[in-house]
């Protein structure tokens, strides 16, 4: 259960992404959205928050999401697209 409708709870999200079991070269860049729902009862709001150009030197990603700002805001149609 999470905080209540329009609050903040100040809270994170850490996570590692690790390429060792994809190809080299199958990708070169990496978009983290983040999906947030205000009210079970309307769409969501879908925001990229993070994207990187994959290097072929780096075989592990980290990122943290605190819920700031956002590259940009993506519609479910644009969503269910990618």
């Amino acid at each position: 259960m999470g905080a209540n409708k329009d609050i903040n709870s100040g809270k994170s999200v850490n996570f590692t992404v690790k390429l060792n079991d994809i190809p080299e070269g199958l990708f070169d860049s990496i978009r983290l959205i983040r999906i947030h729902y205000t009210d079970y009862t309307e769409d969501p709001i879908i925001e990229v928050f993070q994207e990187a150009t994959i290097s072929t030197s780096v075989r592990e990603y980290s990122f943290t999401d605190v819920g700031g700002s956002a590259i940009n805001t993506l519609t479910i149609e644009e969503f269910n697209k990618t």
